[in-house]
């Protein structure tokens, strides 16, 4: 799928700071709710996505969780990008 006009992505920590597998987790939001898996795609660039979660299918945000914590990291130094297709 192609994104039809830019996106201006936002990634935030989700996490309590209580435990790694909490650090793993990212909110991605700010895209069209017909290209979650544009967005995802775009993501697995910073490290493997174990998890993902969307709310419903008009959302235009999802929860990834990464297998680590630096793919996490990673994730969120795209907040702010936009993401042209």
């Amino acid at each position: 799928s192609a994104i039809d006009s830019s996106s201006v992505l936002a990634a935030s920590n989700i996490t309590s700071g209580f435990n790694h597998e909490d650090d793993c987790w990212v909110t991605i939001f700010g895209f069209p709710s017909s290209q979650v898996s544009v967005v995802i795609d775009e993501f697995l660039s910073c490290g493997q996505i174990i998890s993902h979660h969307v709310d419903s299918i008009h959302s235009n945000w999802v929860h990834v969780q990464f297998e680590t914590v630096f793919g996490a990291q990673k994730a969120l130094t795209k907040d702010g990008a936009v993401l042209v297709r």
